[in-house]
């Protein structure tokens, strides 16, 4: 049920999901293998349709715009330019037929959106007093050339042979597997550097220009502040180590370049019609930039370091009170503390 149903109050707070956020397959006992392989092949699942579209935008810059490795062997203003093109173009057109699409022809309304509200406008908060034009700048001016610097420099690091290298026709089962742990990596290198954003000197400093995005827009994804990128897309670095290949190089960094758009595109679901919707699945995010302490990872589907660690928001109103109370503990500590301190 929509919460827009629910009264005034329900209203304000827009939609929430009718069932908690659970835990992958994977973690629940008995382990029941068919859900295990629905939830990683299945529709949806891990890799369709988000991973594949995704995959695809890789492969097409792969054939159609990567040189010959005898090319990326040089550092070559002509290619550089290339790719930044082919990554500015591809994040400014995802984002934009999204924010088209539901916040600037709103074209399901509030149906399936968390927060009732609309992008912040005449904000002193963001530049330019727009939330919508202040996560532009820094999608362009920062996340394109931070995810191009990457990209290039492991490209060509892997020419040069100067980092491992697999190639799928000689390794196809290899290559072919790594797709799955590209997944389970994301995961971990996502819950690792943001717990180390959340330490309150670089939340202070460098996050907490993400979190000014606390009712976000698919703009939001990767606005984020120059240090943060800098943390963000050193998920490449995996490929320093791992044998991979270009593809899967470009595949990666399309996840990390693009993906957050989806993730924070405010919506549970994407309509197409009245009878016709497509998931996005992005509460447990939503709920993260909602309470800023809870959620720090990106799922609890292959590694739920979020339920091992105590800071798992399924979206319940158990869950609610739960975090009501470790809020009310922490800051009886802080008095407490304080006193002890003036005494």
């Amino acid at each position: 049920m929509n919460a827009a149903e629910l009264g005034p109050s329900a209203r304000y707070a827009g939609y929430r999901p009718e069932q908690p956020i659970p835990l992958g397959p994977l973690h629940k006992r008995p382990l029941q293998l068919g859900k295990v392989a629905k939830s990683l092949f299945g529709f949806p699942g891990i890799f369709l349709p988000w991973n594949a579209f995704f995959f695809g935008l890789a492969f097409i810059e792969w054939h159609y715009f990567l040189p010959d490795e005898s090319r990326l062997k040089i550092f070559s203003a002509d290619w550089i330019v290339t790719l930044a093109l082919c990554n500015l173009v591809t994040l400014v057109t995802f984002a934009t037929a999204q924010h088209v699409w539901l916040y600037g022809r709103k074209s399901q309304g509030t149906e399936y959106k968390y927060n009732s509200a609309w992008l912040a406008t005449g904000n002193s908060t963001f530049m330019f007093g727009s939330q919508l034009w202040d996560n532009v700048f820094w999608n362009i001016c920062s996340a394109v050339p931070f995810w191009t610097a990457y990209e290039v420099l492991t490209l060509w690091l892997q020419a040069n042979g100067y980092v491992p290298t697999a190639s799928w026709q000689e390794h196809p089962i290899y290559c072919t597997s790594l797709i799955l742990v590209i997944s389970v990596w994301i995961d971990l290198h996502f819950y690792l550097t943001h717990r180390l954003l959340h330490w309150q000197p670089l939340y202070k400093t460098v996050h907490y220009l993400h979190h000014k995005n606390a009712n976000f827009g698919p703009w939001s994804g990767v606005a984020m502040h120059p240090v943060e990128h800098l943390i963000f897309f050193s998920s490449i670095l995996l490929f320093w180590v791992l044998p991979a290949n270009t593809l899967l190089t470009l595949y990666m960094l399309q996840i990390f370049g693009i993906a957050p758009s989806l993730a924070h595109v405010g919506f549970e679901r994407l309509m197409f019609g009245k009878e016709r919707s497509l998931s996005v699945d992005n509460y447990m995010h939503y709920l993260h930039h909602k309470h800023v302490n809870v959620n720090f990872g990106n799922s609890v589907e292959f590694l739920p370091f979020d339920k091992w660690m105590g800071t798992f928001h399924d979206g319940s109103d158990q869950a609610a009170e739960a975090l009501k109370n470790r809020m009310l503990a922490r800051a009886a500590r802080k008095r407490a503390s304080r006193a002890r301190k003036s005494a």
